[in-house]
């Protein structure tokens, strides 16, 4: 099974800077306005000061605030993205490359090294590793299907634009699919047994086969 990965934080620098940017703000509001009311004025008058002190000061405090919050969320979906490509990067050594990469460099083996991977979950006593199995078996199948120009939200939307005369094993498909939706929608209530855990596999399996994955 591969190792849990993190979900990523937020970098302290730009998530301290944006508080200390954001209180200033708020404080120097809330003191130019408690000072004005502290005073005396009329409400007329008061409002008029507050307006007048606002344009002068605040907004172009305002701009420049904002200048930098663009700054700075600039420079975090910079590292994000380069922290997200670098995971990229660690679940192709894990999964292998996808199905389209595949394609593309013509590589697609009889071997297929993800299902391989998804195959020695099936092999394991754990009914955990039979429902991981699945899982990996339908991304196998939406990344397949997808590469054939096929297009939907969801592989159930996908499979409905599919003709039967263009895929054999569609029906298959459909009941595999079917399985893993009551493996993750369902969660710990659905008693999935190694029988059908390798009917599902087996059901994957004709599908790959039919459209030369593994």
């Amino acid at each position: 099974m591969p190792p849990k990965k993190e979900a990523p934080k937020m970098d302290p620098v730009v998530e301290v800077g944006f508080v200390v940017i954001v209180l200033f703000f708020l404080w120097a509001v809330w003191s130019t306005i408690l000072r004005y009311f502290l005073s005396g004025k009329s409400y007329h008058t008061v409002w008029q000061n507050i307006s007048a002190w606002f344009f002068h000061y605040i907004y172009p405090i305002a701009i420049v605030v904002g200048a930098i919050i663009s700054v700075l969320s600039i420079i975090g979906s910079v590292r994000l993205y380069r922290k997200l490509v670098a995971l990229g990067e660690e679940e192709r050594k894990i999964y292998g490359p996808t199905l389209e990469e595949e394609k593309a460099t013509g590589s697609v083996s009889i071997k297929n090294g993800r299902w391989e991977h998804a195959m020695t979950h099936l092999n394991s006593a754990s009914s955990s590793d039979w429902r991981l199995a699945i899982i990996e078996a339908d991304v196998i199948l939406d990344e397949m299907l997808r590469a054939q120009g096929y297009h939907g939200d969801s592989i159930g939307e996908i499979l409905k634009g599919v003709e039967k005369g263009d895929m054999k094993t569609l029906d298959a498909a459909w009941e595999a699919h079917k399985i893993r939706n009551e493996i993750v929608h369902s969660g710990s209530g659905y008693t999935l047994t190694e029988r059908e855990a390798k009917r599902a596999m087996a059901l994957y399996e004709s599908v790959f086969r039919e459209f030369e994955v593994i």
